[in-house]
């Protein structure tokens, strides 16, 4: 530090994110400070150390340092919250508080994020410019498959046959078998139909031919597994092909391979998994299309997969191929590949559904956020609504048992209560009247 100048301005710094961290946001007053902890003082002397670091601010540092501290102030204002009281968007008092916490906030953030771009600079050339060699790049997709299959093989052995979600799993195979070995039409796209027809296909399938479920079970959870290892190996392959250090990329299959968090999910039955896994794909895809080194088919393929696996998958590969409309060299691929996805879309819902008999799933469906906050809403505000606010929401809840059947946690209880109780068949009319209400 030079001069009393610098050791001003960083007790400044320090004073202010030690502010920020000990506001207290759940308290009725306007402004009630805490006493700080080990964690307040900690940031609060980290942002003034690092504060001196920052050789020359960057314009993408501070617009990240605002994000992240915009995040940072909402975080804590939810932090413990009495949600039955207030909400952290309301009230002259909160405003208050979330104005002279940002600018804490912010210095904890701007030193951090310029500082780490400076360890990128640095560092940068020996990590992503690694001409290292090791065995492991003699086969940059087999070798890197193989070591996480094998540390991803002991959790598939303790979790055998499988992990199988009680509602949604269960639902998909009893349509399965209604459609196919009782001779009905039960499929519904309430679930993504091609993870129906997996799941079902692999359990009958190891009835059929194997004489058990289970086995038939454990074989899906096995191919699941072995798929889901080969995307994280691919997107190995990438790094590698991108030249990052071998360091880093024996650390993420590591990472990948003994946590747990990884190893349970690869052995539960839900369809997020393969989404994930596709999602990865199509971002690997998206990044070769930046780099000029991109195969149009193979992208429009992965977002298909993605539509495909999940219901809202379509609208998550759209963003970010309208966003090459603003890239003058990848333009007319981002919108090809997205209308040809729309269309794709089109087809499947309009056509190839109908024609096979696949029913439409329920709207409710889609409406899974607004319908848990109204219910929240129902349950601590009984009759705080008009005639014609509350035909609009009977329509999609149950308003006299939803109180009863409110769980914060998750929102299939409400959905049962009103599948069964509320209308059976919305229109676009109710959910657009239901969502007016909502707002």
């Amino acid at each position: 530090m030079n001069g009393k100048k610098d050791i001003l301005i960083s007790l400044m710094v320090a004073l202010l994110a030690l502010f920020s961290f000990s506001i207290d946001f759940s308290s009725l007053d306007s402004l009630v400070l805490c006493f700080p902890g080990y964690y307040e003082l900690f940031f609060s002397l980290l942002a003034a150390i690092l504060f001196h670091r920052v050789k020359k601010l960057r314009t993408t540092g501070c617009i990240l340092s605002i994000v992240y501290a915009v995040f940072l102030v909402i975080g804590r204002a939810m932090f413990k919250y009495d949600w039955d009281e207030r909400i952290p968007f309301g009230g002259g008092d909160q405003l208050y508080k979330w104005l002279l916490a940002f600018p804490g906030f912010f210095f904890v953030s701007m030193p951090t994020v310029h500082a780490a771009f400076e360890v990128v600079e640095s560092k940068g050339k020996d990590w992503v410019n690694s001409t290292n060699t090791i065995r492991m790049d003699r086969h940059p997709l087999l070798y890197p498959w193989m070591g996480i299959l094998l540390l991803q093989s002991f959790s598939y052995l303790c979790c055998y046959p499988g992990i199988m979600i009680p509602g949604d799993n269960v639902m998909q195979v009893y349509q399965f078998t209604k459609t196919f070995v009782d001779g009905g039409a039960e499929l519904t796209t309430h679930h993504p139909v091609v993870h129906t027809l997996l799941l079902g296909g692999f359990i009958w399938g190891g009835k059929l031919f194997l004489g058990s479920e289970t086995v038939g079970y454990g074989l899906y959870s096995a191919f699941q597994m072995m798929f889901c290892s080969f995307c994280l190996a691919r997107m190995m392959q990438f790094l590698k092909d991108n030249a990052v250090a071998s360091s880093i990329r024996w650390g993420l299959i590591v990472f990948y391979g003994f946590n747990p968090i990884f190893s349970n999910i690869m052995a539960v039955s839900t369809k997020d998994v393969w989404y994930v896994s596709f999602l990865l794909l199509f971002i690997i895809m998206i990044a070769k299309e930046l780099q000029g080194k991109g195969n149009v088919l193979w992208l429009f393929l992965t977002g298909l997969l993605c539509l495909l696996s999940r219901n809202e998958g379509l609208y998550v590969v759209l963003v970010p191929l309208c966003t090459m409309w603003f890239m003058k060299h990848h333009r007319k691929c981002g919108i090809s590949v997205a209308a040809a996805l729309v269309i794709a879309s089109l087809l499947i819902g309009n056509i190839l559904y109908p024609a096979a008999r696949i029913t439409p799933g329920n709207r409710r469906e889609g409406l899974s956020v607004p319908m848990q906050m109204m219910a929240r809403y129902i349950a601590g505000h009984k009759g705080e609504w008009t005639k014609e606010e509350e035909k609009s929401i009977a329509a999609v809840l149950d308003i006299e048992n939803v109180a009863k059947w409110y769980d914060p946690n998750s929102v299939d209880p409400v959905k049962t209560i009103s599948n069964g109780n509320a209308k059976a068949k919305l229109t676009g009319e109710d959910v657009c009247s239901f969502l007016w209400a909502w707002v």
